[in-house]
């Protein structure tokens, strides 16, 4: 399953885009997250999960994510797998 930008529907464009393309397979880095206009603590929690490879839906939405957004993350990161 790979996330598509565009079904974050409460997320900017361009932070969504790039969410999308570090889940789709590019690295992981907060830091990339954060320059994408991702706040601290929500790129911490992202890059968390993608490095376990288990969406936490619950957290995501405690970190600031819309509920709707945080189902369509946390089921892309799953699916992902864990990496490096």
């Amino acid at each position: 399953m790979s996330l598509n930008a565009s079904s974050l529907v409460a997320v900017s464009y361009p932070t969504a885009t790039e969410i999308a393309r570090q889940i789709n397979g590019a690295s992981i880095s907060a830091d990339l997250l954060c320059r994408a206009a991702v706040p601290y603590p929500i790129a911490i929690e992202l890059a968390r999960q993608m490095h376990a490879g288990t969406g936490d839906v619950g957290a995501l939405h405690r970190a600031g994510f819309a509920a709707s957004d945080a189902t369509a993350i946390a089921g892309a990161i799953t699916a992902a797998g864990a990496r490096a």
